[in-house]
């Protein structure tokens, strides 16, 4: 997306209002009087009204300044802040630029540290400008001593006000904007004044509440290849950032989420749902203390993207898979809203839709830039906006305003924000009872009768031994994998099937590691050689997989590739071949062609095709595999180097004879230095080469190959 910066739209601007003016003069400046003369001319419009000096429609660009000593008082702060700030500013610009500083505590408790917010009204200083021209830099300067950073993407949590002195803090209110927003921007109003509500409004109106704007990059004009499941995870480890202590973590927390945002929101609730305790105390301690969430025009059923696509069509750009996964055909988000519905069955949930529709975006040739000016059209409406659940579980507000709009409130007496600040306040005054009712819940000591003491024993100490015992699972799991890795194959079957029959006593046969232990004994099995085995097992993990996480999670596509392996050596090949490209398809869709796991899914399908003797195919898919992965992964990472072994047998069967003995020779080397002279992937590329010496009609060596392969 082709933005266009403040000093772009200021001489733009000037163009326009010296094309009126009469030249009168034949003196012929140089470019030092005509730097000069612009800037004084700048200055001159500024005040005058005639440019705006500023990016976009919003009048009064805000930043924020972290790293501020936490020792200085909130006004000495400002005051330093201030001072520096006007420094940089030429001196006719000091008489035209005013100042409004918010001094925050961090939302990390491990930085005691404060933070800034400033709005400019008129000049900003030069260094500030071009963080408007390039969002995603940052500035330092250094002020008393301190190293501070100014910076205008807001990413991360920033909180927005100060809660009232000497009372608790009654919830934390989490609010994230959607795709391509602004932490700050996109909740603010249009208008003159460019009210901020989640900052100006609620902090009159919930004064007790810790209300924080949570940042991410999902600019689509960046280069960033995260799809959903990476921004869940990225908040996720977030929050627990900021509620790291016990009583951040049993604090109610309230959702506000726009757009995109909400979807992000679904998939950190359902993860926080699947969490237990002992494996993650701050993540599961997320879901129970989940009161209540706003939701703005959330696109539960996917996205109408098809103007932005436009905007990026003809380019393999890295957002293309994000938009596949959110568009509204998506079976991710059919899978997901699913799960959604059923996590927040005893939570408050608002749901505000869109009445107005949004123009589409078009490319405008004068400005060189994408506008919104085409033809109007629905983004997310009640269909894909509302839950569809009963209206005593769902409450559903319809607002005037289109899918950007809808989110910006001009005045504290809006229709729109008076519904959003009477739920919080009944939120608020509601929730802590509930919460704290969830949390005793799982803290109560269950007596139980112990006979041969005579005494009662509590759940808090089954709970200590439940943790000990999950440890130790996980110990096993990591174990066999170590096994696995090193080809050890024997070892790692024992310690995966001991996992495996612990977890189903401890987690239940449908929890989500117990089917991971499930579909890793699949793949060992396969190792082991014992497939049929290892077919009964990965079958019933790949369907397990589908039924508690969906066609399209990840997990699930890794079963559909080991059950493929599978039916290879079974000798399916037809189902084998059926399955890779199922995965690699859906992993192309979903995460684009330089995903590894797609990468690993083109290696696969090569195999396939080699067995069906269309060697050309093969040879495609298997090299621009192996392209990929020595740029991602490196040359000698073991992927690369099973990549490099595949391909010198494909070169064999094209009997290009002396380019396979290349590849050949290189796999033999790395796999001897990488894995040992033992291994199994190294015994197999022996034999690779002893076939490829043979054809070569070098009979000695291809016989001394098969020796050492046969070890």
């Amino acid at each position: 997306m082709l933005l266009v910066s403040g000093r772009q739209h200021e001489q733009q601007q000037l163009v326009h209002f010296l094309r009126g003016a009469t030249v009168t003069s034949t003196y012929c400046p140089t470019q030092d009087d005509i730097q000069q003369q612009l800037q004084s001319t700048v200055w001159q419009l500024r005040r005058t009204g005639a440019v705006s000096g500023m990016v976009g429609k919003i009048e009064n660009p805000v930043f924020r300044v972290t790293g501020l000593a936490n020792s200085q008082p909130d006004g000495v702060l400002r005051d330093m802040l201030a001072a520096l700030i006007k420094n940089k500013l030429p001196e006719e610009a000091n008489n035209n630029s005013a100042l409004s500083i918010a001094i925050v505590p961090s939302c990390y408790g491990n930085q005691p540290e404060r933070v800034a917010i400033i709005e400019f009204n008129g000049a900003i200083p030069d260094f500030l400008s071009g963080l408007t021209q390039n969002p995603l830099e940052e500035w330092q300067e250094v002020m008393g001593g301190t190293d501070i950073s100014f910076d205008q993407h807001f990413f991360g949590f920033t909180q927005l006000y100060t809660p009232k002195p000497d009372y608790p803090i009654t919830a934390d209110i989490v609010a994230i904007t959607g795709l391509g927003g602004h932490a700050y921007g996109s909740w603010r109003s249009k208008k003159n004044l460019g009210r901020m509500w989640l900052h100006h409004f609620l902090e009159k109106d919930l004064p007790c509440c810790r209300t924080m704007t949570y940042g991410y990059n999902s600019k689509l004009s960046s280069q960033g290849i995260d799809i959903l499941l990476d921004y869940g995870r990225e908040l996720i480890e977030e929050l627990r950032k900021i509620r790291s202590t016990e009583e951040q973590r049993q604090r109610p927390l309230f959702f506000i989420a726009h757009s995109f945002g909400g979807l992000i929101v679904s998939h950190c609730l359902i993860k926080a749902s699947q969490t237990n305790e002992e494996d993650d105390l701050a993540i599961a301690s997320l879901y129970k203390a989940t009161y209540g969430m706003l939701l703005f025009a959330i696109p539960h059923k996917g996205l109408v993207v098809d103007d932005v696509q436009k905007m990026l069509s003809g380019q393999e750009h890295p957002r293309n898979g994000l938009l596949k996964e959110i568009n509204t055909s998506s079976d991710s988000l059919a899978s997901q809203l699913a799960q959604f519905k059923n996590v927040i069955r005893d939570r408050k949930v608002v749901s505000f839709y869109e009445t107005a529709q949004t123009r589409k975006l078009e490319f405008n040739h004068e400005s060189q830039r994408w506008e919104r000016t085409g033809d109007f059209m629905t983004v997310a409406g009640p269909e894909s906006a509302l839950l569809q659940l009963p209206d005593y579980m769902e409450d559903k507000i319809p607002l005037a305003f289109d899918h950007s709009m809808i989110v910006k409130f001009d005045s504290n007496n809006a229709r729109g924000y008076t519904s959003v600040r009477d739920r919080l306040r009944k939120f608020e005054i509601e929730a802590p009872k509930v919460v704290q009712g969830r949390f005793a819940q799982s803290d109560r000591k269950l007596p139980v009768e112990d006979t041969s003491q005579n005494k009662t024993v509590y759940d808090h100490d089954f709970k200590e031994q439940r943790s000990s015992l999950l440890d130790s699972i996980h110990r096993m799991a990591d174990l066999a994998s170590i096994f696995r890795s090193n080809g050890q194959f024997n070892q790692a079957h024992d310690f995966c099937s001991r996992a495996l029959v612990s977890r189903v006593q401890v987690l239940g046969d449908m929890h989500p590691d117990t089917i991971r232990s499930r579909a890793d004994l699949a793949a060992i099995l396969h190792d082991q050689k014992k497939f049929t085995e290892a077919r009964e097992v990965g079958v019933t993990a790949l369907q397990q997989r589908k039924n508690v996480l969906g066609d399209r999670h990840p997990d699930t596509l890794e079963s559909c590739a080991v059950l493929a392996n599978i039916e290879s050596s079974l000798g399916n090949h037809q189902c084998s071949r059926q399955l890779r490209e199922t995965a690699l398809d859906t992993r192309t869709e979903i995460w684009g062609e330089n995903n590894l796991d797609t990468i690993r899914s083109k290696a696969d399908l090569a195999s396939s095709l080699r067995i069906d003797r269309q060697y050309d195919l093969a040879y495609q898919h298997c090299s621009k595999a192996l392209v990929l992965r020595e740029q991602l992964l490196g040359d000698k990472h073991p992927d690369t180097i099973r990549c490099r072994a595949d391909l010198a047998a494909i070169l064999h069967d094209l009997k290009r004879f002396g380019e396979a003995r290349i590849f050949g020779v290189m796999a033999v080397d790395q796999r001897k230095e990488v894995l040992g002279l033992t291994h199994p992937d190294t015994l197999n590329s022996y034999v690779v080469l002893a076939n490829i010496e043979c054809s070569l009609g070098n009979h000695q060596e291809s016989l001394a190959l098969r020796m050492l392969g046969s070890y």
